[in-house]
């Protein structure tokens, strides 16, 4: 239940529904996901307020709650134990087509953080091989049922991510920030890659200059 609450709070202002439908549902609560086996788990979105919401999963009996004064509501699903089976939930709060969710799934979640460095594909990436990369994502096609679920990156500067331009901005090389900072060389380069891209530079001279500002 921990980790599904802790993967369903990253994206709270996310928000997913489709056409002609009242009831609006964050990004993570969607198609093709995947809920915490045998326990509670929040669902929630936005509707009308004061409307009554109703939430009925294709595995037991339907919920009702009741949006708030700014049309924010929550709920609680009891799940059954892990299977394969397909599963829907249907929310609506009678005015217009309900969200009908599909191809859910009962399992296990996991959150998966860290550093820049689990970024990297299985593939991996430019000067970054994978030892036995290929097989692994052969052997991945005897898996169809585990999904992925991935957070864009937003937001401003982490805390490394500021040392790592404080850095740049003196001019210094990915080496010398390796070094400085006592992290890997790929892990350097993302966190400058991404300092470029929060900041909306394209080059080292423009990273000085706006520093400089």
């Amino acid at each position: 239940m921990r980790r599904f609450w802790l993967l369903f709070s990253v994206l709270l202002a996310a928000a997913w529904t489709p056409a002609g439908a009242k009831v609006r549902l964050p990004a993570v609560v969607g198609d093709n996901m995947v809920l915490q086996q045998a326990t509670d788990v929040k669902v929630w979105g936005w509707a009308a307020p004061g409307s009554e919401v109703r939430v009925a999963p294709s595995w037991g009996a339907a919920v009702r709650t009741e949006a708030d004064a700014e049309g924010r509501w929550c709920t609680t699903l009891r799940t059954p134990a892990a299977s394969f089976e397909k599963r829907t939930i249907r929310i609506g709060d009678g005015d217009g087509e309900p969200v009908v969710l599909r191809n859910v799934l009962i399992g296990e979640v996991w959150l998966c953080s860290g550093q820049s460095n689990m970024e990297i594909p299985v593939q991996g990436g430019r000067d970054c091989p994978i030892e036995h990369s290929l097989e692994i994502i052969a052997e991945s096609a005897q898996y169809p049922d585990v999904r992925l679920f991935s957070v864009k990156i937003d937001g401003g500067l982490t805390p490394r991510e500021t040392e790592v331009l404080a850095l740049l901005a003196q001019g210094r090389s990915i080496p010398y920030i390796r070094d400085e900072l006592i992290i890997s060389r790929e892990t350097a380069a993302t966190h400058a890659k991404h300092i470029y891209a929060k900041l909306g530079v394209h080059s080292r001279q423009e990273l000085i200059d706006l520093a400089r500002r």
